[in-house]
C-alpha cells in the first residue's frame, strides 16, 4: 500500500512539474500575432532640403524655413541642410528666408513626394 501512494504521488509530482513546463513554454513562444486593439499613429512626413545662394551656389547658415501659417520651423546648419519632421499628409506652402536676402516662397510642396528640396535665395 505504502508503494501504491509513493508511485501516486510521483505522478502526480510528474504531470504537475509538465503542466507548469507546458505552460512556461506557451508563455515565451505563445506570443503570436499581436491582436491589440490600440490605435496606431497617423503617418508623418518630413520635409528636408538645403537652402544655398543663387548666384554662387554656397551653402547659406542659419537661414529659417517655416512651414506658413504655423509655428513650424528649422534652421539650417553649417552646410545649409535643413530638416521639418512630423508633418501630417497634406500640402503645404514654405517660407526660406535670411538676412540680406530676398525670401523664398515654394507652394503647394508635398512632403510625400519631397525626398530633397533646394531652395536658392537671391541677395537683396
Amino acid at each position: 500500500m505504502y508503494l501504491c501512494r509513493v508511485k501516486t504521488y510521483t505522478m502526480k509530482k510528474t504531470l504537475t512539474l509538465a503542466a507548469l513546463m507546458l505552460f512556461t513554454l506557451s508563455l515565451v513562444f505563445g506570443e503570436g500575432e499581436n491582436t491589440s486593439t490600440v490605435p496606431s499613429k497617423p503617418a508623418t512626413s518630413t520635409i528636408s532640403g538645403k537652402v544655398m545662394d543663387m548666384v554662387t551656389g554656397e551653402a547659406l547658415t542659419g537661414d529659417e524655413v517655416v512651414v506658413s501659417g504655423t509655428e513650424i520651423k528649422a534652421y539650417t546648419d553649417f552646410e545649409g541642410n535643413f530638416e521639418i519632421k512630423g508633418l501630417q499628409p497634406g500640402t503645404y506652402d514654405v517660407v526660406a528666408s535670411l538676412i540680406a536676402y530676398r525670401k523664398s516662397f515654394i507652394e503647394k510642396l508635398d512632403p510625400s513626394n519631397t525626398n530633397n528640396l533646394t531652395i536658392k535665395l537671391q541677395e537683396e
